[in-house]
């Protein structure tokens, strides 16, 4: 991942363990079921639904997007609704 810089031991991101969280906060590279959405139409279009699986793969700083894999794909989604987005570790 050349150019991006990890948030690592910030203290900013903590781990679900099974607790529902929302994805703009919850640890990158685990892979968590989503369980509430906001009422955003494209978000189903994405493949962000109850119940689908996503992968947290990397939170821009300074309030920028969440990097996801959903499915096969790699889908970017906005800090405000991904903090919106409330997922369970699995």
């Amino acid at each position: 991942m050349k150019g991006r810089r990890r948030h690592g031991g910030h203290g900013r991101e903590h781990c679900s363990c099974g607790q529902l969280s929302n994805l703009y906060t919850v640890c990158e590279g685990k892979c968590y079921e989503v369980e509430q959405v906001p009422p955003a139409p494209l978000l189903s279009c994405l493949g962000i639904c109850p119940k689908s699986v996503v992968q947290k793969k990397y939170r821009y700083s300074l309030g920028g997007p969440v990097l996801l894999q959903v499915g096969s794909r790699e889908v970017a989604v906005g800090k405000d609704i991904a903090s919106r987005i409330l997922v369970r570790e699995v």
